[in-house]
């Protein structure tokens, strides 16, 4: 995960949607950019915070359909902890 850049307008991080309330909708939608050659080594460049995005265009679909790819979820509630394991 690519915690230490920011993330495109019209996306949230996963740390954003992680610390939403149980029962948050949320929704993604493509950015309409992309990174298109390897991403920065931030062991050894750590002061980068900021990717370039040198790609352009929509997400794009695994099935056979047209339509434009948009993302949207809800945060579940906290599930109840048992024996230092979440219950799934």
């Amino acid at each position: 995960m690519d915690t230490p850049y920011g993330v495109p307008e019209s996306l949230m991080s996963w740390i954003a949607i992680a610390s939403l309330p149980a029962g948050t909708t949320f929704w993604q939608s493509s950015p309409g950019s992309h990174r298109v050659n390897d991403w920065n080594d931030w062991e050894n460049t750590p002061e980068v915070s900021h990717p370039v995005w040198n790609g352009n265009g929509p997400w794009e679909r695994l099935d056979p359909g047209r339509a434009e790819v948009n993302v949207s979820g809800r945060i579940p509630p906290q599930l109840p902890i048992v024996n230092g394991a979440q219950d799934h």
